[in-house]
């Protein structure tokens, strides 16, 4: 009898345990929401940049092809606006992958559970971890908009 009194206590203690680590702050659930929306923006504008840059790909590969092309001053210069566009939006795709690989990403709760080291640092405040997630959200808005302006 002592023995399974021993094994439910234990049972017991892991299951307090276990919901206090699962337990979230509601800051930390509002960061968490940013952040995934921050990522899920960073991956529209990163589908929108690699369709634009495979469509003037194509152009490209098709003016080049062209037999007419260093004879006619039109064919020239649609061809140099692509390769230029190809550049401007090569540079912007790489600008927001740099974005991605410096962001800090919240773990997620299961991550947590299993052990995952908070890249916000062990000592982050949850006010701390949400001041980061809203300045990374931020930076995306600006570079956003800078890819905007290059897509009109």
């Amino acid at each position: 009898m002592k023995k399974y009194f021993h094994i439910i206590s234990i049972a017991m203690i892991a299951a307090v345990f276990s919901a206090c680590v699962a337990a979230e702050s509601e800051v930390l659930k509002e960061a968490r929401t940013i952040q995934q929306g921050t990522f899920t923006q960073k991956q529209k504008l990163d589908s929108t940049l690699t369709a634009r840059i495979e469509d003037y790909t194509k152009n490209v590969t098709q003016l080049s092809s062209d037999s007419v092309l260093m004879k006619d001053s039109t064919i020239i210069e649609k061809y140099n606006y692509y390769r230029s566009g190809i550049e401007s939006l090569s540079a912007l795709k790489s600008k927001l992958d740099d974005w991605s690989n410096n962001t800090k990403k919240l773990p997620s709760v299961e991550e947590i559970r299993k052990g995952v080291e908070n890249p916000f640092g062990k000592d982050a405040k949850d006010e701390d971890i949400m001041k980061a997630v809203k300045k990374s959200q931020e930076e995306l808005q600006v570079l956003q908009s800078e890819i905007e302006t290059a897509l009109q």
